[in-house]
């Protein structure tokens, strides 16, 4: 029973995830793993240190016996918890992240403004250059055929190939090279039209 608990959670982790790649799929089956031994520890100290009353343990299922006037409190300070991290978590990136850039490539021109990213660490495979993300709709403005390259890339939903170009130059704020690659992003971009890759962070 115990060997079947643990590949329906194996199966659910892969149902929601996808198998590839493996590295993440390794993680998530321990972070679930982690979280529901912490959840039983917690449930045991409950039991151990409270009322005992007030916790019943049945077929796998942790109840509790708490008067609905205390449930609704709880609720309460729950909501109001999350939403004071959640607007302190969720704040705009610093201006000191936000740069000013403009692209040029076979004689176009398009400016925007770019958000400096730490997770954003790509390189093309055979230069090493530092690969920057561009919103779709710019890039195929900007982008020849004669000029492209396929990187590949991890995501959340696996493996992918994305379209990539070395422009003529890029300038970031005061800065201009043209030893880096533009990225098609695989999905639109908002607020920053442009994702940079936080290998350029010491010249910009």
């Amino acid at each position: 029973m115990t060997l079947l608990k643990i590949l329906t959670a194996v199966l659910m982790i892969i149902i929601t995830f996808g198998i590839k790649p493996l590295k993440r799929l390794l993680k998530s089956i321990f972070l679930l793993f982690a979280m529901s031994f912490m959840f039983g520890g917690l449930m045991f100290a409950v039991y151990i240190f409270f009322d005992k009353d007030i916790l019943i343990y049945s077929n796998g299922i942790v109840y509790f016996d708490v008067d609905l006037t205390f449930l609704i409190i709880c609720t309460i300070i729950s909501y109001l918890v999350i939403t004071v991290i959640s607007k302190i978590t969720d704040k705009k990136a610093p201006k000191s992240k936000e740069k000013y850039v403009t692209v040029e490539n076979a004689g176009k021109t398009i400016s925007c403004t770019a958000l400096v990213d730490t997770g954003n660490n790509l390189r093309e495979p055979f230069s090493n250059l530092p690969v920057v993300m561009l919103d779709k709709e710019l890039f195929n403005k900007l982008f020849t055929q004669e000029k492209i390259r396929l990187i590949p890339v991890s995501t959340v939903n696996g493996e992918s190939l994305i379209k990539a170009f070395r422009p003529t130059r890029i300038t970031i704020d005061n800065f201009s090279t043209d030893k880096v690659y533009i990225g098609e992003s695989l999905s639109p971009l908002d607020e920053y039209k442009m994702i940079l890759n936080i290998n350029l962070e010491g010249e910009i």
